[in-house]
Parts: C-alpha cells; sequence; structure tokens
C-alpha cells in the first residue's frame, strides 16, 4: 500500500521550506500540491493504457 505524504514531509524531505516547496512545485508543474496527485495518476493511467 502507498502511504500518503503530507506537503509537510515531502518539504522537509527535499530540505525545503514548506513554502518554497509549493512554490517550486507550482514553477515545475503548473498546479497545486492537492492537485498535483490526480494529475499524475491521470497521467501514469494514459501513459499505461496507450
Amino acid at each position: 500500500m502507498i502511504r500518503r505524504r503530507t506537503v509537510d514531509e515531502l518539504a522537509h524531505r527535499a530540505g525545503m521550506s514548506r513554502r518554497a516547496f509549493i512554490r517550486r512545485l507550482q514553477q515545475e508543474t503548473d498546479t497545486s500540491p492537492t492537485a498535483w496527485p490526480t494529475a499524475a495518476r491521470i497521467d501514469w493511467a494514459r501513459e499505461r493504457a496507450g
């Protein structure tokens, strides 16, 4: 089972503040931290389907 991580956990693992992590994620993915997992799952499913 995959464990869901919080934004704070991810920021800590990346060695960044929460705010810096959110800004960087938005710059790189053009989406918010709450929307990114859904978009990533959809992209993954599309790649597997086609």
